[in-house]
């Protein structure tokens, strides 16, 4: 697997976090849609809520499966700031400029160790 591929791979963890917090915003909306209607005719919409948590609960099991399969693999780094880089980019979600004001690096510096870091990863 190339860097490239690598990239994709562990930034499909991130892509589906947000993808879960959004199913969730949804759910929450619906449910409470559901609450305030009519008790009669609210049924339809009760179950739209339902359907809607239950894809946040599938959602959920395949973020944990992502997260595991990448922290397993940054967590098997020898390298400390290879895994530091990494868990910041791709776990935590910090943006590369936020990450390299935290460590007091230069972006240049912070890319090629990313580089590094991802050519490193065994994914």
């Amino acid at each position: 697997m190339n860097r490239k591929e690598k990239q994709r791979r562990a930034q499909r963890y991130l892509l589906a976090l947000a993808r879960l917090e959004r199913k969730c915003e949804e759910a929450a909306r619906w449910e409470s849609i559901a609450e305030g209607s009519d008790p009669g005719g609210g049924n339809q919409v009760k179950v739209a809520a339902l359907h809607i948590r239950a894809e946040c609960e599938e959602l959920t099991c395949q973020v944990q499966e992502l997260r595991g399969d990448l922290m397993r693999a940054i967590g098997g780094m020898n390298n400390e700031k290879y895994r530091e880089v990494l868990e910041a980019l791709y776990l935590t979600g910090d943006s590369v400029a936020d990450f390299c004001r935290q460590k007091g690096w230069s972006k240049r510096y912070t890319l090629q160790l990313k580089a590094r870091a991802l050519d490193a990863l065994d994914l």
